[in-house]
């Protein structure tokens, strides 16, 4: 003991040098409190290392002192049934117990002492405990007597090495009591996760029966023990002797437990791990046909986990010679990863809070914000523990500053506000940059964090994509930087020129050409006001002034160019803006009374109708060019309006230049009922197209702007799913051009780094309502009456929106009555996918595909929940291997309806049943490609008894897994795992046989020289079989008891009605 101190001593100044990694001395186990709190023994200091399981790794680590406890070894948990609960810690080399408490949120009580356990003299017999684990099952009425089972050393009977016993232990009031000592030996054993309620699964190393010595061989034991509120009451084993199992394992096992489908086995010396796939019964694997540790002392331990809202068993490994914890997995190799994570990493992004993001996508020069690096432990991590892997491109050097340059060192996690030295941030602020050519950069920064398994990198990457930012001139037009602009003969408007920099002024210069000469008739187009006002216009950083334009009527097919006076290192693309006029029809509607020359009229923004009545509109060319086939079209919504339309328009005539017109009536029948704004789509051969608003009943008057989506045109709230993309067009039906219009976008729960409303810079028609360099408020738009401007909205699978709904606000100033007007547009997010994913047994929504053999073809519904049509789905398999199990496709190539449904059937080939991670690619024309993961697991696995108690001898087909690890299983018709028939082989009365199948399958009992009986595989159920060979009769029979939970019983609703 003396010894042990002196070595921790200089381990803990060594230590406080060297490593400052959560501390680990001598680990000799790790369990799960409430709440995902990690509770880890430390030996050697006689501590609890106590951590948080957080998103699949341990965090939040602290030291924690427990008064009277010495040489702690091995722990177990009861379940919490009030307010506090307890960890109940051995002593090394001992038979003590001791039991400490813990809060209610799991965490260790402060001043808690470790109390000694009563009785236990009844240990007496007894000097160390190999083996401690917690029985799954309590019973509702003695909530605080819960019961454990231990692996004991006799101190007497060296026959006795690894007594497995069963022992009762009161949380009330940490009193022992011995409840069942069995003839059985297991130096190592577990309990598995699959149990049903008072049967649990043991799979142990050790002897059944006999006597056991401590150089005694261990063989693997597979069994069942079935208990009630009285403790034990039967146990059936499969292994365990020499003659029963294939497997001889050494006598120093330290630990064993199922980690993927395969059994694991450690030992306390030095020895590569054993894995058994075939237990308990097989042979163990060729140690040089894969990959595991040889760690002496390891100690495999189940972490329950909960994850949103669903409990993950995780598999630990504690190395206790060497102070560290793998979070593991084991299918084919034993690979294990750090179990702590050291660093983590927020986005803070544009002013906005911190959120737990790792990428950042910018296209934006106005983006700014910081990324945050935190310690997540209540220990240092040292210089000679961190490499600083924060590397920033040369041209974006200017946009990068911060704390996290040069930091080679965090101090112990802080509870204050982050400012101390266990935080760093490394800030970005991309209004600084001065770039001449584009930046186009994708990079990580980060640290590394030395532990004992290597490098844990924590990384933030970035996707920087940015434009020229020296500066100079731009036109620009509805926050739209310019390089083309169309208009059309009789078009008015204005655009912008704007000074892009951050310091300094510049005296405004500008050429108007046709080809390489000035051309005074274009410059006619524009007035000596804002730019042209004089001739020395000067612009400082961020100013604009406006270029105000009217295309004559009249005006011929021509291409021009406007030039600004920029540096030379600007691109031409920036300096020179190309102008289109184009000699197009223009056709406005209007009233067909009074003066009717084209230069005097007054052109209508909008139509009202009430049930029975009509108006009459007329429609005149005032354009330069003949406006062919000219139509006027009512748009039907879903439900039918009763309007008709007549007159001469209705003919698609040609309006002729300058003054052609025709007539067009609209007459609403007296049973109409319906409310709203609706749509007459005027358009022609040789004009812009547009639609006038036609209110219908008691929709508000006072409405000037209307949005619809572009899917489905309907006015009203507008409802967006994940996956869904489009956009928003809003439309001015004020009858006036708006010059001062500003949209105001939601802040939006759970939006992340990239917004969901964007401008799109690839699409000229429609324009875009935003630019790219928009934040929340878009300020000085302008729109013409009857004219459109969209928003381009792009709702991605991840992350995630939650159901809400926000509003997009318009402000603009009315111009008939002064007055500042304020509108909105709900936007309700549903919280739902655009195609949502149920199967036949339940419609609640899933968005993952688990599937095994037991239930060999699944059927997946895809539901179109938009209110428009999906067009053009197709669901397909990621990889072409997982193409074989889709056996039937409805959604090729498949339009859905809204609320209509497709389905794709899943079928599993025995064969090759595809064990492994995948996913399905969901296309189409309309939706945002996204993937559904699909896992394909082992299968389920049924144990059942088979008792012979008929006139001749019996054998049982039944459907068995084989892992076919060489390659070369003649089960299997190919290299890979598979799932085949197997048999138990033939038995007499009074003989059973037992057998290990899959799931969901059948299992046939066949009479020698007889006929056979077929009943579906039940786990835990015991079938027996009376009669002649060729009258059988097998049956699940119960377990005499009335517990309707139990397996045994459980299995009888598959015996056939008679």
């Amino acid at each position: 003991m003396r010894f042990r101190f002196l070595f921790f001593l200089v381990l803990m100044s060594s230590s406080s040098l060297v490593q400052a990694l959560p501390l680990l001395f001598e680990p000799t186990d790790i369990n799960v409190t409430n709440f995902n709190v990690v509770e880890i023994i430390n030996s050697l200091s006689n501590s609890i290392l106590e951590c948080e399981l957080i998103d699949y790794r341990l965090e939040h680590c602290m030291q924690k002192k427990v008064l009277g406890l010495i040489d702690p070894n091995l722990s177990a948990v009861p379940e919490i049934h009030n307010s506090t609960g307890l960890v109940y810690v051995t002593q090394k080399n001992s038979s003590d117990i001791y039991g400490f408490k813990i809060n209610q949120d799991g965490h260790i009580a402060a001043n808690t002492t470790a109390i000694k356990a009563e009785g236990l003299y009844l240990l007496s017999p007894y000097n160390s405990i190999l083996e401690f684990r917690r029985y799954p099952y309590s019973s509702p009425r003695f909530p605080n007597m819960q019961q454990y089972y231990f692996s004991l050393v006799s101190k007497n009977n060296s026959g006795q090495f690894g007594r497995f016993v069963l022992i009762d232990l009161d949380n009330s009031s940490v009193k022992l009591k011995v409840r069942f000592i069995s003839d059985d030996y297991f130096p190592a054993f577990v309990f598995l996760p699959d149990a049903s309620h008072q049967q649990q699964i043991i799979a142990a190393a050790g002897q059944a029966g006999g006597s056991s010595t401590k150089d005694s061989l261990r063989y693997p034991l597979l069994g069942a023990l079935i208990h009630d509120e009285s403790g034990l009451i039967n146990r059936n084993y499969i292994g365990g002797s020499r003659d029963r199992v294939q497997a001889v394992l050494q006598s120093n096992v330290a630990s064993i437990d199922k980690i993927d489908g395969r059994y694991w086995i450690t030992y306390k010396t030095k020895k590569k791990f054993t894995r058994i796939d075939d237990f308990p019964t097989g042979k163990a694997v060729a140690e040089d046909s894969y990959q595991a540790p040889d760690n002496a002392n390891a100690i495999l331990k189940k972490l329950p986990f909960t994850q949103d809202h669903k409990l993950i068993n995780l598999d630990a490994a504690v190395f206790s010679d060497d102070n560290k914890i793998g979070l593991c997995s084991g299918f084919d190799d034993f690979i294990c990863n750090d179990a702590f994570r050291y660093l983590d990493v927020l986005l803070l992004s544009n002013d906005s809070s911190p959120k737990p993001l790792t990428t950042l996508n910018s296209n934006s020069l106005g983006d700014h914000g910081s990324i945050i690096f935190r310690n997540v432990n209540y220990s240092p991590l040292n210089t000679s523990e961190v490499t600083n892997n924060i590397v920033i491109p040369e041209v974006l050097k200017d946009a990068f500053s911060g704390t996290c340059f040069g930091k080679s060192d965090f101090s112990a996690m802080e509870s204050s506000d982050g400012s101390g030295n266990d935080t760093c941030t490394l800030d970005y602020d991309f209004r600084n940059l001065k770039n001449t050519p584009p930046i186009n950069e994708s990079f990580d920064v980060g640290f590394t964090v030395l532990g004992p398994f290597g490098e844990v990198s924590t990384r933030f990457h970035f996707n920087i994509n940015l434009k020229t930012s020296i500066p100079h001139l731009r036109f620009r037009k509805d926050g739209k930087y310019l390089s083309q602009l169309n208009l059309n003969a009789g078009d008015s408007g204005h655009l912008d020129v704007t000074y892009v920099g951050d310091h300094g002024y510049i005296v405004l210069n500008m050429k108007f050409l046709n080809g390489g000469d000035n051309s005074s008739l274009l410059r006619s187009y524009f007035a000596d006001t804002g730019c042209l006002a004089d001739d020395s216009v000067t612009l400082a950083s961020g100013d604009s002034c406006t270029l105000s334009y009217h295309i004559p009527a009249n005006a011929n097919n021509a291409t021009y160019s406007l030039t600004l006076n920029n540096p030379d290192k600007v691109p031409a693309s920036d300096s020179v803006m190309m102008l289109e006029v184009s000699s197009k029809g223009s056709v406005i509607a209007h009233s067909p009374y009074g003066n009717q020359n084209i230069n005097n009229l007054t052109s209508i923004h909008d139509v009202d109708l009430q049930a029975g009545s009509q108006t009459l509109l007329r429609f005149t060319n005032v354009g330069a060019t003949v406006a062919h086939h000219f139509t006027a079209n009512f748009i039907q919504p879903k439900t039918h309006i009763p309007l008709v339309t007549s007159g001469s328009c209705t003919t698609q005539p040609d309006l002729d230049a300058l003054g052609g017109f025709c007539d067009l009536t609209l007459m609403l029948d007296k049973s109409a009922t319906i409310n709203g704004r609706f749509q007459l789509q005027i358009s022609a051969d040789d004009i812009d197209g547009y639609s006038l608003p036609v209110t219908i009943g008691a929709f508000p008057h006072d409405q000037g702007l209307s949005v619809v989506d572009s899917h489905s045109n309907n006015l009203g709230e507008i409802e967006l799913t994940q996956n869904s993309y489009g956009y928003l067009k809003i439309t001015n039906y004020t009858g006036h051009q708006i010059d001062n219009f500003t949209i105001t976008l939601p802040q939006i729960e759970g939006e992340g780094s990239s917004p969901i409303f964007y401008a799109d810079d690839s699409n000229e028609n429609p324009a875009n309502c935003l630019s790219t360099s928009s934040g929340k408020q878009i300020d000085n738009i302008s729109l013409k009456p009857l004219a459109s401007c969209v928003i381009y909205y792009k709702v991605q699978s991840s992350p995630y929106i939650p159901e809400q709904t926000n509003s997009i606000k318009f402000s603009y100033t009315d111009n008939d009555f002064g007055v500042q007007k304020e509108e909105q547009q709900l936007i309700h997010f549903t919280g739902q996918s655009a195609l949502q994913l149920t199967e036949p047994t339940s419609n609640n929504p899933i968005d993952a595909v688990t599937i095994d053999a037991s239930k060999p073809k699944t059927t997946l519904i895809f539901k179109n929940t938009l209110g428009y049509q999906i067009k053009n789905l197709n669901v397909t398999a990621s990889e072409e291997k997982y193409t074989s199990i889709i056996s039937n496709n409805t959604c090729h190539n498949r339009t859905l309806d809204p609320e209509e449904f497709c389905t794709v059937d899943l079928l599993l080939n025995d064969d090759n049943p595809l064990i492994g991670s995948s996913s399905l690619k969901l296309n189409s024309d309309n939706l945002l490609a996204s993937t559904v993961p699909l896992q394909v697991q082992h299968a389920q696995t049924d144990t059942v008894e088979i008792d012979n108690r008929g006139g001749y001898a019996m054998y049982v087909d039944y459907t068995g897994f084989y892992p076919n690890t060489s390659g070369h299983d003649s089960h299997c018709k190919t290299s890979s795992p598979c799932y085949s028939g197997a048999s138990t082989g033939s038995f007499t009365n009074p003989f059973n046989g037992k057998i290990i199948g899959v799931s969901g399958r059948n299992i046939r009992m066949n009479m020698i020289l007889g006929t056979s009986v077929v009943l579906p595989s039940c786990d835990g159920g015991k079938v027996i079989c009376t009669g002649t060979t060729l009258n059988p009769s097998c049956q699940y029979v119960g377990d005499g008891t009335d517990d309707k939970l139990s397996s045994q019983n459980l299995c009888l609703k598959y015996n056939a009605t008679k």
